[in-house]
């Protein structure tokens, strides 16, 4: 008797990723950040129990409305700033603090819960609260601050390392199935920015909804949000709803527009689809546009919906109640995969000890140091202490130290090239 010939439909979340043990948390993408801009002393302390400084909003003060990056510490205090809201945002209730979560979720479930209201406080203004102009610009800096969330991204995603990875046994059988069919007549969605199944599972038919690392990747969060209730639950004035608009195209994603490219593409490639299989996708409410765009491009009465059962049933309960309310008329299954993979890993060093690795080699080892030493030194206006006498000494003798070799350095090397010359 022949095979029934089934169709697979795969949507892939974060935490597939984080199964192979890939370093794509939002919290990883908080560390990226710090390692722009933070030094080696102060992330480890932010990664315990670190309370930092309190962030202003940083000013454009000029009439363009832009930031002058070229100017000192400009960037840093915009990273600071982006990295203080990011945390604040997933910790509401721990203020200041810059503890970093190590669950999967995304940086785009994290910034979906954005929260404007304390920049509106006397504790984060520097201008008269009752102030509505000064308000309004205030929206207008925090929207040209977040216009760099998306580059900052863009080049995070590039330094995802994903050539360790190894196939999971349990799900690399689930897609091969022991069937002479190619494993490309299954479809793969994707909402992740790396190329995890093209590189571990060598399969092709895959849509990157977020686009994917080396090409533009989309951040932002669903658009249907109603302005007068976002003024409303962030204290902003009647007159602050044009800067609040801008704030709100700048951290937004035009799910429309997306959805109508994705249509055709999901029309076509789901067709007969008869079980769909969610691996590390938490159903974010920016994410279920897609959802419902794919249960509107087939019948789903005879599909079955595999939900992973890693989950709690309490879990899988909310994540079925979410897939109906997008549309499906199926059934729903559990399945297992085991998450051991291979062992095999190579040792590599952190963001931030690379970017101190290319700074040094750009800069020099003594003009790095010096630039350490006048950071810590309360030259940025965001730093919370000076350094004590006994800790800043030793450092710059350390960095007359290094000075002193590089000089030796090039002087030897300039009197072979005499001697050469001669």
């Amino acid at each position: 008797m022949e095979k029934e010939l089934r169709k697979n439909l795969f949507i892939i979340g974060n935490g597939f990723d984080i199964a192979h043990g890939i370093p794509s948390r939002y919290s990883d993408f908080q560390k990226y950040i710090r390692s722009l801009y933070m030094t080696e002393e102060l992330i480890d302390k932010s990664y315990d129990s670190f309370t930092p400084w309190k962030y202003s909003v940083p000013r454009t003060n000029n009439i363009n409305g832009h930031f002058d990056i070229k100017q000192p510490y400009v960037l840093n205090n915009i990273l600071g700033f982006l990295d203080y809201c990011i945390a604040r945002s997933e910790h509401p209730n721990a203020p200041y603090n810059f503890y970093i979560n190590s669950d999967w979720r995304s940086i785009e479930e994290v910034l979906g819960k954005l929260d404007l209201e304390e920049f509106f406080s006397e504790e984060f203004n520097y201008y008269d609260i009752n102030s509505s102009g000064d308000n309004e610009w205030t929206l207008y800096d925090i929207a040209e601050c977040f216009k760099f969330l998306e580059a900052l991204t863009s080049m995070w995603a590039k330094t995802i390392d994903v050539s360790n990875a190894r196939p999971i046994k349990s799900f690399l059988k689930l897609i091969h199935r022991d069937r002479l069919l190619p494993i490309n007549n299954d479809f793969f969605v994707s909402f992740n920015y790396t190329p995890t199944l093209e590189h571990v599972y060598e399969v092709t038919n895959v849509v990157h909804v977020h686009g994917i690392a080396g090409e533009r990747v989309m951040l932002g969060h669903d658009p249907n949000i109603d302005i007068d209730r976002f003024c409303q639950k962030n204290a902003i004035p009647e007159s602050c709803r044009h800067a609040a608009k801008v704030l709100l195209e700048v951290t937004q994603k035009d799910t429309e527009k997306i959805a109508t490219i994705l249509a055709d593409c999901f029309k076509y490639n789901c067709a007969g689809v008869t079980d769909i299989y969610s691996y590390g996708f938490s159903f974010a409410d920016v994410d279920l546009p897609y959802i419902t765009l794919i249960c509107n491009s087939i019948d789903t009465k005879l599909i079955k919906w595999h939900l992973l059962d890693f989950d709690s049933k309490e879990q899988r309960k909310k994540y079925a109640d979410k897939i109906q309310q997008c549309g499906f008329k199926g059934s729903f299954s559990t399945y297992h995969v085991e998450t051991g993979t291979s062992k095999k890993k190579k040792k590599k060093s952190s963001p931030c000890i690379e970017y101190k690795k290319a700074k040094i080699k750009h800069m020099g080892r003594s003009r790095y140091y010096l630039e350490q030493i006048l950071l810590m030194y309360n030259t940025i206006n965001y730093q919370p202490t000076k350094l004590d006498t006994i800790l800043f000494i030793p450092r710059v003798l350390r960095c007359l130290f290094f000075i002193l070799i590089e000089n030796m350095t090039v002087d030897r090397h300039n009197t072979k090239h005499t001697k050469k010359e001669d």
